[in-house]
C-alpha cells in the first residue's frame, strides 16, 4: 500500500473514530434534546391550551365587541343622521329666525306706524268730544230755542184765538153801534130838518186828542184797531186818528165803536205799513 493509500486510510479511521464519537455524544445529547423537546412540547402543549382558552375567549371578546362596535356604528349613524336632521333643523330655523326677525322689524314699524296713526285717532277722537261737547250745547240751546219758540207759538196761537174771540166781539159790538149810529143818523137827519143846522158845519170839528194802540186784529176785514181812548176822553163815533211811530206815518183810523175807556177804530186810510200795539195815535197830526 502506498503512503497516501496509508494516509487516506488513516484519516477515514481518524474521521471514523470522530464520526462515532460525535455521534455518541450527538446520541446522548439527542436524547438529552428529546426529553427536553417533550417536556417543552408538553409545555408548549399547555401553554398553547391556554393560548387557544384565550384566544377563543379573546375571539369571544372580539366578536362581542365586533357586535357592539357594530352596534355602536348603527349608533353612530343613527346619531349623524339625527345630528344632520338637526343641522338642517338649525339651518331652517335659522332661516325662519332671519325670516321673523326681518317679520319682527316689519312688525316693529308697523307697530311705530299704529303708534302714530293712534295718536292721530286719539288727538282726532279729543278732537270729536270737543266737537260732540259743541254739538251738544248747539243742540241743548236748539231744543231750548224750539222750547221756546214752541211757548211763544202756543202763547201766539191762545193771543190769536184771543185776538179772533174779540175780533168777533168786536165785529158784534161795531154791527151793534151801525145800528145805533143808523138810528142816531136818521134821528139827526130829523134834527136837522126840524132845526135848520148844517151838517157840514159840525163834522171835522175834533179835539186835540193823543193815545195809544193797545191792539189790532187783521183776521178779518175791515182789520180793527183797538186805542186807550173813551168815552172819559170825549170821543164820539166818527172821529179819525193819524196812526205814527216816531218818524213813521202808518195812516189813519176811525172811530166806530165808543166804550168807557177805549174805542174801536178801522182803518179809513192805510199807508202801506202795518199798524201795531205800542203805535200812537193822535186827532190834529
Amino acid at each position: 500500500m502506498s503512503t497516501a493509500g496509508k494516509l487516506f486510510t488513516v484519516i477515514n479511521l481518524v474521521l471514523a473514530a470522530l464520526f462515532v464519537g460525535s455521534a455518541a455524544s450527538l446520541i446522548g445529547t439527542s436524547n438529552e434534546y428529546r426529553s427536553k423537546l417533550e417536556a417543552e412540547q408538553q409545555a408548549h402543549a399547555q401553554t398553547r391550551s391556554e393560548l387557544q382558552a384565550q384566544v377563543d375567549d379573546l375571539t369571544a371578546q372580539v366578536q362581542t365587541l365586533s357586535g357592539q362596535a357594530e352596534s355602536v356604528r348603527n349608533q353612530l349613524s343613527s346619531e349623524q343622521a339625527k345630528t344632520a336632521a338637526l343641522e338642517n333643523d338649525v339651518q331652517d330655523a335659522r332661516k325662519r329666525n332671519a325670516e321673523l326677525n326681518e317679520s319682527v322689524g316689519g312688525i316693529e314699524a308697523k307697530l311705530a306706524d299704529l303708534e302714530a296713526t293712534n295718536r292721530q285717532f286719539a288727538n282726532r277722537i279729543a278732537e270729536l268730544e270737543d266737537e260732540n261737547r259743541a254739538l251738544r250745547t248747539e243742540r241743548d240751546e236748539a231744543l231750548d230755542a224750539r222750547d221756546a219758540a214752541l211757548a211763544a207759538r202756543t202763547a201766539a196761537e191762545e193771543a190769536q184765538r184771543a185776538a179772533q174771540l174779540a175780533g168777533e166781539k168786536l165785529r158784534k159790538e161795531l154791527a151793534f153801534a151801525n145800528d145805533r149810529a143808523d138810528e142816531a143818523e136818521a134821528k139827526l137827519a130829523t134834527v136837522v130838518r126840524m132845526s135848520g143846522i148844517d151838517p157840514a158845519a159840525v163834522e171835522g170839528i175834533q179835539p186835540d186828542l193823543e193815545g195809544v194802540v193797545l191792539s189790532t186784529s187783521y183776521d178779518q176785514e175791515p182789520a180793527l184797531v183797538q186805542i186807550n181812548l173813551g168815552k172819559g176822553d170825549k170821543v164820539l163815533r166818527g172821529y179819525t186818528f193819524d196812526v205814527y211811530n216816531g218818524q213813521t206815518y202808518k195812516g189813519r183810523i176811525k172811530v166806530e165803536v165808543v166804550r168807557e175807556n177805549s174805542a174801536t177804530c178801522t182803518i179809513a186810510l192805510p199807508a202801506g205799513v202795518r199798524i201795531e200795539a205800542g203805535d200812537r195815535v193822535a186827532t190834529n197830526l
